[in-house]
């Protein structure tokens, strides 16, 4: 209830602070129409906008905190805030460059283009680039086990934190190239996705054209049957034809990706196939088809030629839309493990690898688990933090030295232990904030806190027996 409360106490300051505003702003501005005509409404969105903005800044400036438990709750805003500031400059330079280089009807286009267009333009490119040219950007193959290269390197590339500078994205758990594979998985993932559309419209387009040019029964049979395919959640009847697919995959020789290819794109024809009727009917009656018909002009020949053309302005806007939509379905299959198959590389596929993890992974990245070589330890009190070092010591020492091979099984290990003794410990903590006497007094309370620090020391106790089996089976 503290929680709602401070949230409505908040929206009532915004809201005077609001009113205040509006009437400062009439009193000095006069008849100014802008304070004049303005409605509370607005005045209300320029003051919360305002308190955004300051908080945004307070935030950002609390993730550049020198202090890193302080500096890690604020890790992904800031590298939202920086994200946006980079990737706002580059869709400038890159609007600027447009305006600067090419015909004059493409300067032209940029000069009129907002910074957000030429933004999804960049983006565009970018993913164009990445898919073509895959072979020559990536520096490793989408499918090759490095030789001699440790599973599970860590990202970032800082040694200490069990990463390489050689491989800045880090491995996954058989030793290949996580970068690598996120190039060749844009290749496979939106090359794919991108032919799949094509055959969508394709299949969608021509039956909607045929079905509005022609009408009567015809037009009935072919929108009765994609409302019938419409009214099946696609994602399931595709998993279910996929399941089906499998089977007759191995029997016929044909790659499942093809089998995957041609079911996306029939089970997406449909939205693709009410577009095109919808249009096509209101082209068919132009006075320009009625004199292609008296010409003696054939059907595909009015669909092609005089139907399509008119009706490329919506379908391209549909094409943007379904695209990204395929390209969701391809990646939901893949995770799903009936999607691209091996060894072709793609980002759901990648995404069901590294599932195992997400319950484990902690934004902790100025928090150096590895020993250095110039360490010193302070003399402080046996905080968590001195026993989180000192656990990481112990098992670079015993497991490196003896068994050189078990350094990813440590640092991988070690990640989630760390989450799970921190998360132990926060709770801890939270049990220490509150009232003594309350705590006393609770016998539940007071038992759980106990459990909790049973648990935590068990924790700290696990990873020197996990390394222990390891050294021995090593």
């Amino acid at each position: 209830m503290s929680f709602v409360f401070n949230i409505i106490i908040c929206f009532a300051a915004i809201a005077v602070a609001a009113w205040v505003f509006r009437s400062v702003g009439r009193k000095l501005m006069g008849n100014e129409h802008l304070f004049r005509d303005m409605q509370f409404g607005v005045a209300f969105g320029y003051v919360l906008g305002f308190v955004v903005v300051i908080w945004l800044g307070w935030a950002y400036s609390k993730s550049l905190n020198s202090d890193a438990a302080i500096a890690n709750k604020f890790f992904f805003l800031g590298a939202a805030v920086n994200g946006f500031i980079m990737f706002s400059i580059a869709a400038w330079l890159f609007r600027l460059f447009g305006q600067c280089v090419g015909t004059v009807s493409t300067r032209k286009l940029f000069r009129e283009m907002p910074l957000t267009a030429s933004f999804g333009v960049l983006i565009i490119l970018v993913y164009a680039v990445l898919a073509i040219f895959a072979f020559w950007i990536a520096p490793y193959g989408q499918d090759e086990i490095l030789k001699g290269v440790a599973a599970n390197i860590i990202p970032g590339g800082d040694p200490l934190l069990g990463g390489d500078p050689d491989f800045p994205l880090g491995t996954d758990q058989i030793g290949r190239d996580i970068m690598s594979r996120l190039i060749f998985g844009a290749q496979n993932t939106v090359g794919i996705a991108f032919a799949t559309t094509l055959l969508a419209f394709f299949i969608g387009g021509s039956l909607g054209f045929f079905a509005a040019v022609v009408g009567g029964w015809t037009d009935q049979i072919l929108s009765r049957g994609m409302d019938v395919l419409m009214a099946i959640p696609s994602l399931i009847f595709a998993l279910l034809l996929m399941t089906i697919a499998s089977v007759w995959a191995s029997r016929l020789g044909i790659p499942l990706t093809v089998f995957m290819v041609v079911i996306i794109a029939v089970i997406d024809s449909t939205r693709v196939f009410r577009l095109a009727r919808a249009v096509g009917q209101n082209i068919v009656v132009m006075d320009y088809i009625e004199a292609a018909k008296l010409r003696g002009e054939g059907m595909w020949y009015v669909v092609f030629k005089e139907i399509l053309p008119n009706a490329t302005a919506p379908l391209l806007a549909e094409f943007g839309l379904r695209f990204c939509f395929v390209f969701l379905t391809i990646a939901a299959l893949s995770f799903l493990g009936v999607g691209i198959q091996p060894p072709l590389d793609d980002w759901g596929t990648m995404v069901l690898d590294s599932a195992a993890f997400i319950n484990y992974a902690q934004a902790c990245f100025r928090f150096r688990f590895c020993p250095s070589a110039d360490h010193e330890k302070d003399d402080r009190d046996d905080t968590l933090q001195d026993k989180i070092h000192e656990l990481a010591i112990s098992v670079y020492e015993r497991g490196i030295a003896e068994c050189p091979t078990i350094e990813s099984i440590w640092v991988s290990y070690l990640r989630r232990l760390i989450y799970v003794i921190e998360q132990t410990q926060r709770q801890i903590d939270e049990f220490s904030k509150d009232d003594d006497e309350m705590i006393r007094e609770n016998e539940s309370l007071r038992n759980h806190q106990q459990q909790l620090e049973t648990s935590l020391h068990r924790q700290l106790t696990d990873a020197s027996n996990v390394v222990d089996r390891s050294i021995r089976n090593c």
